[in-house]
């Protein structure tokens, strides 16, 4: 009886294509504003805890790398991001996986789309296509809520989740070594 089951899928469409055509498009720069853009995403991460910091967690190999490329794909979306197809590379993404899940899961419909699932940064939770890819899904009955996960900066993540008002839930790393960073957030 599907009602009696809470269904919950991720999408990560930054895990798909969003780094690999950012790191592409930076491969095609001039060093110099390779230079520019490695700058203002090094700035980015200073005002960080560093990643030794419990506040990371630290779950996996690749986390803080993943960190990284998050901080420079950002930049290059803010300087370039209009060179991208945003809703082939983004809402079609995320309506087709959705689609997929639920023919593999043989349901009309999830009660939750996590996405992005898998945030590294606070700029990654407000993506006017994954909103438009929501809306969709979830005026065609398919998807009731939006939600996100993040393993990194969890405050962060959840405070610009926040600022959106368009997520129902946050599934973030919350735990005695990163609480006093996140319980401010939690509370508002």
């Amino acid at each position: 009886n599907r009602q009696r089951v809470f269904l919950a899928t991720k999408v990560s469409p930054w895990d798909i294509n969003r780094g690999e055509f950012f790191q592409n498009m930076f491969d095609t720069l001039p060093e110099s504003e390779q230079k520019k853009v490695r700058a203002e995403a090094k700035e980015y991460l200073a005002g960080l805890p560093g990643k030794e910091s419990d506040y990371f967690g630290n779950y996996f190999p690749p986390q803080w790398e993943e960190v990284e490329k998050a901080a420079v794909a950002n930049v290059l979306d803010r300087r370039y991001g209009s060179r991208v197809d945003k809703t082939k590379e983004y809402t079609e993404l995320i309506i087709q996986s959705v689609e997929d899940s639920l023919r593999r899961l043989g349901s009309d419909h999830v009660d939750v789309l996590h996405c992005p699932h898998g945030a590294s940064t606070p700029a990654e939770m407000n993506v006017p296509e994954i909103f438009e890819a929501f809306e969709r899904l979830k005026k065609a009955g398919k998807v009731r809520h939006l939600g996100f996960s993040s393993h990194s900066d969890p405050a962060g993540t959840l405070k610009a989740a926040l600022a959106t008002g368009m997520y129902s839930l946050g599934m973030i790393a919350y735990s005695i070594t990163n609480h006093e960073r996140v319980d401010p957030v939690l509370r508002e």
